[in-house]
C-alpha cells in the first residue's frame, strides 16, 4: 500500500489495488458472492455501530462496494433493485421475514410434484411403522483437511456416506474448547497506535505502535500489559520524549484512562539553508550592482546542508572517487598522495560536542565562560593509525572518515567524510575542492533538545587540521556545524585611502592662532587627523578614520574626549558613525575642549592702583602658577583697616590676565589672545566696609565677560580678606586664581577635508567627497544651533543626507527577498507536498548595502521565532551565517488510533488461516473506547459538562477528556467499561449445498428507515449537487417546452430530498450471515480457559432445517461465528458438534 501518505488517504478507496482491497475484507480470490456479501457484512456492522467513526468505514465500505460492482445509472432503477435485493435474498438477515410468505408459497407450490406424504401404517408389533429413520452425523475439525490452511472453526469437508433423501437436520450436541483469546491473535487486535497527525510525523513513519502478546486477560492483566508495551515503547525510541504516557484502571468504575505525553524535537541538522534566489557573488563584483542575498553576502552555493562541516575550498585536484564503498564508509578513493602528513598523538584526533546554544534570550558558543555548564555530551573521533607517522591525504581521510562511522553516537549511514570537487565557472572556488564532514548525531544516543548546537573542535594544529597547508583544510580550529561560511569576501568596497588623506580641526577665536612665515602655525590650537594609506570595507574605513581621531584626542590632551577611558578604542564622542537609524548616512560627532588655565596666564597688577596700594597686592607681569608651585594663591600685605571708609571709582583697573609668554619650555595657544583687563565699570562707592568691599570686587571679577569666546572664565576665582587685632584693626587681601579656566570649544573651530594623495584612482581626486559626500568645510558653531532640538547641545552634530554604501543590493518583494530553511528528515518533511514545516523570512523591500543587510536580516531573526537564536556577523572579511532553528512536536501532533482499515490489515500470503481483525475485535474496544476510531489529541476537541465545570468531554462522546496546553498531557476515559467478555453467543452457518431449503438467516433489531418518495417533476436530470453541502439540490424545470416550477414546488422537492435516505446505507444491523443453523447462547462464567463448553440439552434438537423435499447430502462446509458475524478463532483447538439427520426409509416390497 505504498500509495497510502497520510490519514486522508487511508479512507481513500482509490489509493488502493483490488489486491489491497481483498486483503482488508480478509478475502483471497473471493467469488462475486463472496466478495458482496463480505462487503454488506461490513457496512452492516458498522453502520450499526451509528456513531462518527462507524459511519467512517461504513462510507469507506460503500466506496469499495461501488468499485466493485457496477452502479445503475437509473437512480428508481437502482432503488427498486437494491430493495429488491434487500427484501427477496437472504443476504440481508433481518429483511428474510417479509420475504418469507410469499417464498414459502412458491416453495410449497413446487413441493407438491416433490414431496410425498408420510404413510404409517399399523403392525401387530409395533402399532405404528414410521417410514424415517435417524441416523447421527458427527463432525470434528480435527479430521479436516489443510489443517495448515484453514481455520478449525471454517472448513469443508466430506461425508463418509452420502445421506440420501435427507429431510430434516437438527443439531445433537456441541463440544467447544474454551480456547478464543480476550485478545485476538487475528491481525491487529492485539496493537493501537500513537499516530503522528501533523505534517511531517504524519508520514506513516512516525506511528508508535503499543502491543501486547494475544491470550486472554482479565482488566488488571491487560493494563499492565499495555504499560509494559509503553516501557518497552520508550525504552526503544529514546530520542522522543513519552513522559507519563501509560493507561490506568479504576476497578470501582472499571473504566480505563489513556495519558499521552509525546514530544519529538527536530533542529537546525534536520534542515537545508536555501537562498531561494541565487546569483553568483561574481555578479556584483563585476558590476558593483547585485541581484541576490547570497551574491551580496559572497555565498557561491545555494543550498547548504546543516549537518555539516565544510573546509576552506581552496584545496587543489578535483578529489573525484575513482571507486565507492559504502561498507567501510569511505566514499573516498580519489587518488591524492602527493603530501604527507605527520600524525602525532597531538593531532590524531578531534571532538563533537552538542550543547544547549541559546537560553534565557542569549546566544551561547564554545569557548564562553558558560559553555562547559551547558554542554550535554562530547563526543572524540581518534584514529586508529599509529602515531609518529607520516600519511598521505587519503590515508588519513579514509581512516578518519571510518573511524566516524563507528561511533555508535554519529549516523553511520549518513556521517563520514567527503571531498567534492566544484566545477561551476562562476563559483569562486571553481576547479577546486573541498572536505564535507558530516557529523549527524544519533538522537537515541545523545542528548536531544530544544536550541541544541554541535560543534567540531580539533587541535589548532597547522599539520592535520587548520589552515592551507593542513590535510583538512580547517578555517579554524573550532567549526559550530550549522554555521555557514561564505566562500567569497562580502562585497569589498572601493573605499581606496591613498597616502597623504587628512582632514583639520581649525580654531578660528581672534587671538588663538596666528600666522607665522606665511604660514599658519598648527602647533598651538589646531589639530589634523591623517588616515594611513590602505584599502578599506565601509566599516573598516569609518573605523580607520575614527582609530586616527583617537589618536590625535592622545596627543592633544584629550581635546575630544570628556571622559577618556584607556581601555576604549575609539572616543566616548566625537567620530564618524554610519547611522542605521537614518537610513545609512554619515554622522559626525565633534566634542571641543581646549582649556587654558591659570598656567597660560600671567597676573599684572602693575595698571591697578587699588589692587597693588589700597589692598597691597603689588604684582607684575607674575606667573601665578609657577611661583606658587600650583596653589595659584596669592596674599598681599597687611594693612590698616579703613573700618567704613573703603571706596571703588568708576572704571578702576583691579587687575589684568595676560597670556604667558615668559616660559620657554611650554609654549600656550592664547599667546595672541587679548589680555583680560579686569576693572570696575560701575558707578563710583565710597563708605564700604572690608567686607561689603570684598563682595562687591568678587562679583565684579566673577562676572568678566570674554566677548571673543563668549564665557565667563574668572567666575571661578574668588577674592578673600582676613581681619586680624594686634592693638590695631589689620586686613590682609587674598585671591585664588585656580579657578581661571578659558576654553575653546566647537563654536570656535572649523573643519577642513583635505586629500592631495597623488595615488589615488583615477576617478577618485578626492576621497572624502567620492566616499563619503563631504564638503570641503564646516564651521561647527552652525550646527550647534541647526540640531539644538534634535541632539545633545554639548557637542555638535553634522548629519549628511546622502547614504554611505557601494556594492548594493535591490531588494524586490516576491523576487529576491526570502530565504528558506527547507524540512530535509523524515518526521519534518511534508508529504502532502507542501511546506508546513518549512520556515522562511522574508527582507522588507529596499536598497543594501553589506552591513545594512546583516542589521536587518539580525532584526529579522530576532522577531521570528522560527530563527531566534541564529545570526549573521562578519569575521576575517566573511559572512558567517548562524542558524539556531528547528520544529518541535508536542502531543497535540498525534492522534490515539485504535484502528484503520489499512494499518490494521496485512496481507498473509498462503495462509488463510491467519485473518485480520475488525474494529470490534482490538484492544480500543475491550479497553472501552468505542465510540471512536481514533482521538486527535487536541486542546480543541475539549467539550465542557454543562452541568459540572470540572468535568470535560472528548467532542461529543461520553470519554471524559483533558489537555493541559502548558504541560501538553492529555488524559482519555473510555466511554464505557472494560469488557474481557467479548462475546454473548456463537452460531453454527452450516452449507449443505442444496438449494431445497430456506436460506436461514438472522433476525435482528433495525432503525427506523425514512424515505419520502420525490415528487413526481424531480428526476435525476434535474437535481444538482450543492458543492458546500455536498448534497443534491433542486433547482427546478428550465427544459425547453417545460413548464416552470412555481417556488413552492422547488421547495416541497427539496425537503423531500432532504428527508430522504440513501437507500444503499439502509442495512440491518447485527450479524449478516446466511445458512444459519443454530444459536449457541454461551455460558462461560464457570470455565477456565482451556476448558470445553459441552451443550447437548433439549434446546439444540429445536434448532433444525427442514427441507422442501428429500435431498441427498454428500459435502457440507461448516462455520463457527460470534455475534458479531465474525469467524471463531480457536487458536488451533479442534472442536466437533453433532448432528441428527432424518432420512425418508424407503420399503422394499416383497
Amino acid at each position: 500500500m505504498s500509495n497510502i501518505k497520510t490519514s486522508e488517504d487511508i479512507y481513500n478507496v482509490s489509493k488502493y489495488t483490488d489486491t489491497e482491497l481483498y486483503h482488508i475484507l480478509d478475502l483471497s480470490n473471493p467469488t462475486d458472492r463472496e466478495l458482496e456479501a463480505r462487503i454488506y457484512h461490513l457496512i452492516k456492522k458498522y453502520k450499526t455501530m451509528d456513531n462518527e467513526s462507524g459511519n467512517k468505514l461504513a462510507q469507506f465500505f460503500e466506496d469499495i462496494y461501488n468499485r466493485f460492482f457496477e452502479v445503475e445509472e437509473d437512480e428508481d432503477a437502482e432503488k427498486e433493485s437494491f430493495n429488491d435485493t434487500a427484501s427477496n435474498t437472504t443476504l440481508l438477515g433481518n429483511s428474510i421475514t417479509n420475504a418469507l410468505p410469499s417464498q414459502m408459497e412458491q416453495s410449497q407450490t413446487s413441493a407438491s410434484k416433490a414431496v410425498t406424504q408420510m404413510d404409517y401404517s399399523k403392525d401387530y408389533i409395533n402399532p405404528l411403522l414410521k417410514q424415517t429413520i435417524t441416523r447421527v452425523v458427527s463432525i470434528d475439525s480435527q479430521f479436516r483437511n489443510n489443517k495448515k490452511t484453514t481455520l478449525s472453526t471454517n472448513f469443508s469437508f466430506n461425508l463418509s456416506d452420502t445421506l440420501r433423501d435427507v429431510v430434516a437436520i437438527r443439531m445433537n450436541s456441541i463440544h467447544i474448547p474454551k480456547t478464543w483469546y480476550t485478545v485476538s491473535k487475528s491481525y491487529g487486535s492485539n496493537f493501537f497506535y500513537i499516530k503522528g497527525n501533523s505534517p511531517g510525523v504524519n508520514d506513516g513513519l512516525h506511528d508508535y505502535k503499543i502491543q501486547i502478546d494475544p491470550g486472554n486477560y482479565n482488566q488488571t492483566d491487560l493494563i499492565a500489559a499495555i504499560n509494559t508495551s509503553i516501557a518497552n515503547l520508550k525504552s526503544s525510541n529514546t530520542n522522543i520524549d513519552f513522559g507519563n504516557t501509560g493507561i490506568s484502571y479504576n476497578s470501582n468504575t472499571c473504566i480505563a484512562t489513556m495519558t499521552t505525553y509525546v514530544k519529538s524535537i527536530y533542529n537546525e541538522t534536520d534542515y537545508y539553508l536555501n537562498f531561494d534566489y541565487f546569483t553568483y557573488p561574481i555578479e556584483g563584483q563585476q558590476t558593483g550592482v547585485y541581484t541576490s542575498i547570497p551574491a551580496l553576502l559572497g555565498y557561491n552555493d545555494q543550498k547548504f546542508d546543516l549537518g555539516t562541516v565544510h573546509s576552506v575550498k581552496d584545496l587543489s585536484g578535483t578529489g573525484h572517487p575513482t571507486i565507492n564503498i559504502a561498507t567501510n564508509g569511505t566514499y573516498l578513493g580519489y587518488a591524492d598522495n602527493s603530501d604527507n602528513f605527520f600524525l602525532t598523538a597531538n593531532n590524531n584526533y578531534f571532538y563533537v560536542i552538542n550543547y544547549n546554544g541559546y537560553k534565557n534570550n542569549n546566544i551561547i558558543k564554545y569557548g564562553d565562560p558558560t559553555f562547559n555548564d551547558n554542554s550535554y555530551n562530547t563526543i572524540k573521533i581518534t584514529s586508529s593509525l599509529p602515531t609518529d607517522v607520516s600519511y598521505t591525504r587519503l590515508q588519513l581521510v579514509t581512516d578518519f572518515s571510518a573511524q566516524i562511522q563507528n561511533c555508535i553516537y554519529l549516523y553511520p549511514e549518513s556521517c563520514g567524510i567527503q571531498r567534492f570537487y566544484i566545477d561551476f565557472p562562476e563559483h569562486i572556488a571553481y576547479k577546486y575542492s573541498y572536505f564535507n564532514f558530516q557529523l549527524y548525531l544519533n538522537k537515541k544516543t545523545t542528548t536531544n533538545a530544544v536550541n541544541q548546537k554541535t560543534v567540531m573542535v580539533t587541535p589548532n594544529d597547522s599539520k592535520i587540521w587548520v589552515g592551507s597547508r593542513s590535510c583538512f583544510h580547517l578555517d579554524s580550529s573550532v567549526n559550530e556545524i550549522s554555521t555557514i561560511r561564505a566562500s567569497s569576501e562580502y562585497s569589498k568596497s572601493d573605499f581606496a585611502v591613498g597616502n597623504k588623506v587628512y582632514f583639520t580641526v581649525k580654531c578660528d577665536a581672534s587671538g588663538y592662532y596666528h600666522i607665522k612665515n606665511g604660514y599658519r602655525d598648527f602647533s598651538k590650537n589646531d589639530v589634523v587627523i591623517n588616515l594611513h594609506k590602505g584599502q578599506y570595507i565601509l566599516s573598516d574605513y569609518i573605523n580607520e578614520i575614527n582609530y586616527a581621531i583617537r589618536a590625535a584626542d592622545i596627543s592633544n590632551n584629550h581635546i575630544f574626549d570628556p571622559k577618556y577611558d584607556s581601555t576604549q578604542t575609539f572616543t566616548n564622542i566625537t567620530g564618524l558613525y554610519i547611522n542605521s537609524n537614518s537610513d545609512y548616512n554619515l554622522r559626525m560627532r565633534f566634542y571641543i575642549n581646549k582649556k587654558f588655565s591659570i598656567d597660560s596666564y600671567l597676573l599684572d597688577c602693575s595698571s591697578s592702583t587699588y589692587f597693588s596700594t589700597d589692598l597691597s597686592m603689588n604684582y607684575m607681569s607674575y606667573d601665578v602658577s609657577k611661583n606658587t608651585n600650583g596653589i595659584c594663591k596669592l596674599n598681599g600685605g597687611k594693612i590698616f583697616d579703613s573700618g567704613s571708609n573703603y571706596k571703588l571709582n568708576n572704571n578702576d583697573i583691579l587687575f589684568i590676565l595676560k597670556p604667558n609668554t615668559t616660559r620657554n619650555d611650554i609654549s600656550f595657544g592664547n599667546y595672541y589672545a587679548d589680555p583680560y583687563v579686569v576693572k570696575y565699570t560701575g558707578t563710583t562707592v565710597a563708605g564700604l566696609t572690608a567686607t561689603e568691599l570684598n563682595n562687591l570686587l568678587n562679583n565684579v571679577v566673577q562676572g568678566f565677560y570674554d566677548p571673543i569666546l563668549d564665557d565667563y572664565p574668572l567666575s571661578s576665582v574668588v577674592i578673600r580678606h582676613n581681619i586680624t587685632y594686634t592693638g590695631y584693626t589689620y586686613v590682609q587681601w587674598s585671591i585664588d586664581l585656580s579657578g581661571v579656566k578659558t576654553i575653546l570649544n566647537c563654536d570656535n573651530y572649523k573643519i577642513f577635508f583635505s586629500d592631495e594623495s597623488t595615488d589615488n584612482p583615477p576617478e577618485i581626486s578626492n576621497t572624502w567627497s567620492s566616499y563619503l559626500y563631504l564638503d570641503a568645510s564646516y564651521n561647527l558653531a552652525d550646527y550647534a544651533v541647526k540640531y539644538s532640538n534634535v541632539f545633545d547641545v554639548s557637542y555638535t552634530d553634522i548629519l549628511n543626507n546622502n547614504k554611505i554604501y557601494k556594492n548594493l543590493l535591490k531588494i524586490k518583494a516576491g523576487v529576491n527577498d526570502t530565504i528558506t530553511l527547507q524540512a530535509g528528515d523524515n518526521g519534518i518533511i511534508d508529504v502532502n507536498g507542501g511546506n508546513a514545516n518549512d520556515w522562511v523570512i522574508t527582507i522588507p523591500p529596499g536598497t543594501y548595502s553589506v552591513n545594512k543587510l546583516i542589521d536587518q536580516m539580525n532584526k529579522t531573526f530576532n522577531s521570528n521565532t522560527h530563527w531566534n537564536g541564529s545570526y549573521i556577523y562578519t569575521k576575517n572579511n566573511h559572512v558567517y551565517f548562524r542558524i539556531n532553528s528547528g520544529k518541535v512536536f508536542n502531543t497535540d501532533d498525534y492522534k490515539l488510533v485504535f484502528y484503520d482499515p489499512y494499518s490494521f490489515v496485512k496481507c498473509f500470503v498462503g495462509s488463510s488461516s491467519v485473518r485480520n481483525t475488525s474494529w470490534d475485535s482490538t484492544i480500543g474496544w475491550i479497553l472501552g473506547y468505542r465510540e471512536l476510531t481514533e482521538y486527535i489529541l487536541s486542546a480543541k476537541y475539549i467539550t465542557p459538562d454543562v452541568n459540572n465545570s470540572n468535568i470535560s468531554y472528548y467532542g461529543d462522546t461520553l470519554s471524559v477528556y483533558t489537555y493541559n496546553t502548558k504541560t501538553n498531557v492529555a488524559t482519555l476515559t473510555g466511554d464505557t467499561t472494560v469488557s474481557v467478555n467479548l462475546f454473548n453467543y456463537f452460531m453454527i452457518v452450516l452449507d449443505d449445498y442444496t438449494q431445497n431449503h430456506l436460506n436461514d438467516g438472522l433476525v435482528t433489531i433495525t432503525p427506523a428507515e425514512n424515505n419520502s418518495v420525490t415528487s413526481y417533476y424531480v428526476n435525476k436530470t434535474t437535481t444538482v449537487c450543492d458543492p458546500i453541502t455536498g448534497k443534491k439540490v433542486f433547482t427546478g424545470t428550465t427544459m425547453p417546452g417545460n413548464n416552470k416550477n412555481t417556488e413552492k414546488q422547488v421547495y416541497a422537492a427539496n425537503q423531500k430530498l432532504g428527508a430522504q435516505t440513501q437507500t444503499a446505507k439502509i442495512y440491518s444491523p447485527g450479524p449478516f450471515v446466511q445458512d444459519i443453523f443454530a444459536l449457541l447462547p454461551l455460558n462461560t462464567s464457570n470455565l477456565t480457559p482451556g476448558s470445553v463448553y459441552i451443550d447437548n440439552g433439549s434446546g439444540l434438537s429445536k434448532q433444525s432445517r427442514l427441507y422442501f423435499g428429500p435431498v441427498n447430502i454428500s459435502r457440507m462446509t461448516i462455520k463457527l461465528i460470534n455475534d458479531r458475524g465474525d469467524v471463531v478463532d480457536l487458536n488451533g483447538s479442534d472442536w466437533s458438534c453433532s448432528l441428527e439427520c432424518d432420512q425418508l426409509y424407503q420399503q422394499k416390497s416383497l
